[in-house]
Order: structure tokens, then C-alpha cells, then sequence
């Protein structure tokens, strides 16, 4: 039977996988049932909005006050969540306890109080509440009682390994059924209110449970031949294409399109960006709304989740002319978050969202080698097939969106920890007496040897840090990772370490130069 102790209460909640949102303990409705999984769970409403979830209340509600200055005053957010933030400071100021019926509020003072807790608040770290916090939101009349062992002098038995299950995906990428025990947990997780719209930043998107990607791959042998020559064959799409963001990497990707048979109009922020591609037959518009209203099909390769988002929501942007008929596809490296919200918006309004985040250098862009990572909606990937074939070597079609974030996320992981590793190797090599050209020799004969670790290693042997991948945008992407694995409880030991030499590198100037870089962050 579903239970509404926390009648009146204004907390912060938070859906799975995304951030907390001001919401307000209330009256349960019928038509969203109670999850079936073990917890404490409340049922809540969320600020700005009529949409409803149930929470549970251990892991994912915390006090409003105690947290409204974490979750609470941040710079860059969305307008719904501002005004659902001062909807909640208005009702919280004017709700006091006699506004509560008197068991409610005796609850509320005796969950609220940190008991035990042994650290000043003050110094709480950023993130999620460490689990000291918990103690804020323990029921006392709802403890688990303390289970006893038996005193045994056997070793205790490990549980048996569990075997992975491959699972099936729906047609369109979403939904779908698995067996994965994981997944299913995720699932539940996500699907626990069945009203259409979350606020856009508690919305978790569907990990579509698949077998594997699919991969649109250009025959190798066909390709290395086409690179030698510079061009590959292509069949150019009849669609109007647009891009947006002529950066290292959009430049480079630009040109690649023109220079295959596509007809291309662009929009950079900094006009003067523009006069670098006159010698090709492309058209520069105004704002991103003209742009939008001139091409079907949008592409955007910007800097980081705020470019995005101004992008699309500025006067002027994206949203302004989208609608039927129109599409938007991105190339950014963002968080899972931003990949939903816009993709929400965008839907919202008619069109067509695709994610569709890149790998590579600066030298991977010019040749056309990238690789791609797209999720969202396959009928939109297909018809930018041409699109991607004149950018990449190879292209991944991932599920629903988030996926191909997630995947480039983890990529970027593991780049960024061997960058670093070689950097410090390089930097113990030379504080030992050994020189780097016979470190070089030896990593080029063993089983390190790769792309990365020669590039790394002849970048810090020549002190050649011109940037083909800047240190601070492969940080962002570790600072993203870790984030994503926080949603998850997933530990990255290493990670955290290597995300804090490019911080390192970052405070040292070195922020845009190569991510070789960091290894002046390792060397005294």
C-alpha cells in the first residue's frame, strides 16, 4: 500500500542519471504505481512542471535547505529550472511547521537532524552526498535490522560469477526487453513515472538494452586506396546541409564535405572564422536561425555543452527555426544530459535530433579519418551517410540517445589515461638518466606500441606541443566521464587521478596546447 509520510515536505529529488530538481512530498496518484523494487520509496512532485515520480527516499531525495546553495546556484541553467527554484524558496519561506499535520513534522525534524554526522558541513565535498550523509535520510522507523554472522572458521564462499546475457533492441532504438540484470535495473529506474515529460534536466534518457552497434563501415581497402588520392567515392546526399562551428576540428570538417560534393552553408560566431574557407564555394549566413530555415539538415561541432545550449535556445538560434522538416545533428562531445534535453526540445518542436559525437586529432579531421559515435534517429543517420563517409573512416549507429555520448566518454577515458601514462613514463625516464629516444625505440618494439603512445612520445621528444586534440577539451571529456560514472556508482580510481594532472596542466597555462602537454604537468 503506498504511503505519503512525507506529506508538505520540499526536498530536492532526482531521477536516475540526472541532476536533483526542487520537488514536494504529495499525495500519491492511482495511475502511477508504486515500484515493485525494494526501498523507501515517497511520492513526489516536481517545481515548474504537473509531473509526478516515485523516489526513493535513502539514495535519491535530500533536505531542501541544507542543499539549496549545492544544487541550487548554478550559472548555467536552464529558465524552467530557475523558475521551479523560486517556486520552491517562495513556498518553502512561507511554509512553517504548523502548516504540516504534527506526525509529519516530528518525522521531518527527526530525519533532518545529522545525528551522526561527523563533518561540518562546510566541508562536504562536491558531488554526490558522501555516505556519511545518508544519515539524513535513514527512517528510524523504518531501519533494517542488523544481521548476525555465525562464527565460522571456513572461509566464506564468493558468490558464483554471473554470466553476461546478450539482450534484443526494439526497431526504433528504445525500449525494448533484456535479461541483463543491470539494464533492467536501469530501466526500472527510468520508467518509474509514467507522466509524458520530466523537467528537462531530471530526464533520464532510456538505456535501450541492443546486442551491439551497428557498424557502417567503408571498406578499408577501398579507403586507404581514396586517402592516397585524398578523395573517397562518394554518393552526396540531395539534402541541403548546414554547419555550425568552424573551429581546428569544424573547419577541417567542412572543407571535407565541400570538397566531396556537398553543398554547404555555415554560421560561426566569430564572423572572421568565415573568411578562412572564401576560397570555397560555401555561404555564410547571419545568425543560426537562417541557417536553419535555408538547410534540412544542421550539423554543429562547438566547444562544450554552453555552446550548445546557446546555439540552439539564443535569440536568434536553432530552436527559433526548427520544426518539420528540419535536423540537427551533433558533433560535440557533451554530457549525457545536454544530449537528452536538446534532443527533447527539438523533438518538441517537429524536428529531428541526432547525436553524433566525434573521435581524432586535428590531423584524423583534415584527412577525413574521424571516427563517429551517433545515437537518436536512425532514419535521420542513414540520410547523413555521405555527410559521415566524407568526415570518418568509420561510423557507429549506437541506439537511442546517450549512447553514443557514452561510448565517446569512455573512449576519451582511456586516451586520455595512456597520454598520461606515456607523459609520466617519459618523465621518469628522463629523471633516471635514460633518454627518450631509446624509450621510444624500445615502446615501438613491445606490446605498448600504438598510434597514440608514437604520437605522444615524438610530441615530447620534440617539445612540439602544437595542438591536434587540446588539453582542456580532452579534461572536459575526462571531467564528463567521471561524472557519468558517479551517476552510476562506478569507481575510477585512475580516472580521478589523470582528470586532476590535466587540471594541473590547465593551471600551468597549458590549456590549449596538445594534450602531449601534460607532460610538463608530470616534470619538474
Amino acid at each position: 500500500m503506498a504511503t505519503n509520510t512525507k506529506f508538505g515536505k520540499i526536498v530536492w529529488a532526482k531521477v536516475k542519471g540526472s541532476s536533483p530538481w526542487p520537488a514536494k512530498g504529495v499525495d500519491s496518484i492511482a495511475s502511477i504505481k508504486r515500484p515493485s523494487k525494494k526501498g523507501n520509496w515517497h511520492f513526489v512532485r516536481f517545481y515548474g512542471s504537473n509531473d509526478h515520480a516515485w523516489i526513493d527516499y535513502e539514495t535519491h531525495i535530500w533536505p531542501y535547505k541544507e542543499y539549496r546553495k549545492r544544487f541550487g546556484d548554478k550559472d548555467k541553467v536552464p529558465q524552467t529550472f530557475r523558475e521551479a527554484l523560486l517556486e520552491a524558496d517562495k513556498e518553502y519561506e512561507t511554509l512553517g511547521p504548523e502548516d504540516l499535520p504534527a506526525a509529519d513534522h516530528e518525522l521531518l525534524l527527526s530525519e533532518m537532524a545529522p545525528q551522526k554526522l561527523t563533518k561540518p558541513a562546510g566541508a562536504v565535498k562536491r558531488g554526490r552526498p558522501p555516505a556519511a550523509d545518508k544519515n539524513f535520510f535513514v527512517d528510524p522507523d523504518n531501519k533494517p535490522a542488523a544481521v548476525k554472522r555465525k562464527n565460522s572458521t571456513q572461509p566464506r564462499r564468493e558468490p558464483p560469477a554471473k554470466k553476461p546475457v546478450e539482450t534484443e533492441s526494439s526497431a526504433n532504438g528504445e525500449g525494448g526487453s533484456s535479461n541483463s540484470k543491470d539494464e533492467s535495473k536501469d530501466l526500472k529506474q527510468t520508467g518509474q513515472t509514467t507522466v509524458s515529460s520530466l523537467p528537462s534536466l531530471i530526464r533520464s534518457p532510456k538505456l535501450s538494452p541492443r546486442t551491439h552497434a551497428q557498424v557502417y563501415d567503408f571498406d578499408d581497402a577501398v579507403l586507404s586506396s581514396q586517402l592516397l588520392s585524398n578523395k573517397k567515392n562518394i554518393k552526396v546526399t540531395s539534402s541541403r546541409i548546414g554547419f555550425i562551428g568552424l573551429g581546428t576540428i569544424g573547419m577541417a570538417m567542412v572543407r571535407n564535405l565541400i570538397k566531396h560534393g556537398h553543398k554547404v552553408s555555415v554560421w560561426n560566431k566569430t564572423v572572421s572564422k568565415c573568411t578562412e574557407i572564401a576560397d570555397v564555394d560555401v555561404k555564410v549566413y547571419d545568425s543560426p536561425a537562417q541557417l536553419v530555415s535555408a538547410c534540412d539538415i544542421v550539423l554543429a561541432c562547438l566547444a562544450d555543452p554552453f555552446a550548445v545550449k546557446e546555439v540552439l535556445f539564443c535569440q536568434n538560434g536553432v530552436m527559433e527555426s526548427m520544426g518539420p522538416g528540419k535536423a540537427f545533428v551533433d558533433l560535440t562531445t557533451v554530457d549525457v544530459e545536454t544530449a537528452s534535453d536538446a534532443e527533447c526540445q527539438i523533438k518538441r518542436a517537429g524536428g529531428e535530433y541526432l547525436e553524433a559525437p566525434v573521435s581524432g586529432t586535428k590531423k584524423d579531421a583534415v584527412n577525413g579519418t574521424l571516427l563517429i559515435m551517433a545515437a537518436g534517429n536512425e532514419d535521420l543517420y542513414k540520410r547523413c551517410t555521405s555527410c559521415f563517409q566524407a568526415i570518418s573512416k568509420k561510423s557507429y549507429y549506437l541506439g537511442s540517445v546517450g549512447h553514443g555520448t557514452r561510448m565517446v566518454l569512455s573512449l576519451s577515458l582511456i586516451n586520455a589515461s595512456i597520454n598520461c601514462a606515456v607523459a609520466e613514463g617519459m618523465a621518469l625516464a628522463d629523471r633516471v638518466g635514460i633518454k627518450h629516444a631509446d624509450l621510444l625505440d624500445v615502446l615501438s618494439n613491445s606490446a605498448c606500441n600504438s598510434q597514440l603512445v608514437s604520437t605522444t612520445s615524438k610530441a615530447i621528444i620534440a617539445k612540439n606541443f602544437t595542438s591536434q586534440l587540446s588539453l582542456k577539451h580532452i579534461q572536459k571529456d575526462m571531467k564528463f566521464a567521471i561524472e557519468m560514472a558517479d551517476m552510476y556508482d562506478q569507481p575510477l580510481h585512475m580516472a580521478a587521478s589523470v582528470n586532476e594532472m590535466y587540471k594541473r596542466g590547465k593551471s600551468l597555462g597549458l590549456s590549449n596546447l596538445d594534450m602531449s602537454a601534460v607532460y610538463k604537468a608530470t616534470s619538474k
